[in-house]
């Protein structure tokens, strides 16, 4: 078993067919399955070369039955790994995503991002770390988060792409939303400077730009979201800060984290 304890996740077989089945227990299997569908069905699923999703294959009850993609993360928790080799391979396929017109139901706007850290502040016990989230969230400007909607991943990271041999695929579609372009865009540097910051290196959004500039070209517009950049990167470290266990144990690098999310909400 592996995945989180709410969602743990297992191997298994569906027909014959490898598989791998997730279990939600807390609800939510069916706004899953229905976004995968939906995707599986447009210009990003099966008619693109690879798919740019596992085949969602069955529900289940809590259980969520979808096509087994053998190949290692980009990175892990902690770890680049290949971040960088596979960076410009995954702006086009976030470029695709963005870019297959799919339509699901759940939407996020710039007011729901910020609604959604506010929560988050509430659930924090660290006084220093949850000091410096405040200051951050309270210098947001959520117009900057608002965008156009596009189907969006969510969790967009090197964690989530695999490396088959077809070439990269995209997993994890729990938070699968209507959002701003930018908020996939960013969170992918977010992730790298945080990761970089928790393995005791200099923390810097190279990673990040790099994603950024080779979207832009891979969406063939023009970028449009530089302006907003800053405050959806902020919210991503934000959203780090909060959601990351590891950060829990060393809350010297989540004040860090928290840190630079208050410095990018004031600029």
């Amino acid at each position: 078993m592996a995945g989180h304890a709410d969602r743990p996740v297992r191997l298994d077989t569906w027909h014959g067919r490898q598989a791998v089945v997730k279990e939600y227990r807390r609800g939510g299997a069916q706004a899953v399955a229905s976004s995968m569908t939906v995707l599986w069905h447009s210009p990003f699923g099966r008619t693109r070369r690879p798919p740019g999703l596992p085949e969602p294959l069955a529900l289940e009850g809590p259980f969520l039955v979808m096509e087994r993609i053998d190949g290692p993360a980009a990175g892990s928790r902690g770890e680049l790994g290949g971040t960088v080799a596979v960076t410009d391979a995954a702006a086009t396929l976030l470029a695709d995503l963005h870019g297959s017109r799919a339509e699901v139901a759940r939407k996020r706007s710039g007011k729901g991002i910020v609604r959604s850290l506010e929560r988050k502040l509430r659930e924090l016990e660290a006084p220093r770390v949850q000091l410096r989230f405040a200051k951050a969230l309270a210098a947001l400007d959520e117009r900057a988060l608002d965008g156009e909607l596009v189907v969006g991943h969510g969790d967009f990271s090197p964690r989530n792409i695999l490396l088959s041999c077809d070439g990269p695929r995209l997993i994890d579609f729990d938070r699968c939303q209507m959002a701003p372009r930018e908020r996939d865009v960013s969170y992918w540097g977010a992730w790298a400077w945080a990761t970089l910051a928790l393995a005791g290196r200099k923390p810097d959004w190279t990673i990040g730009d790099r994603l950024a500039s080779a979207y832009v070209s891979a969406a063939g517009q023009a970028d449009s979201a530089r302006a907003s950049r800053a405050a959806h990167r902020a919210a991503a470290l934000l959203r780090i800060t909060h959601g990351w266990s590891a950060l829990r144990a060393r809350p010297d690098v989540a004040e860090l984290v928290a840190g630079e999310a208050l410095r990018l909400a004031r600029t």
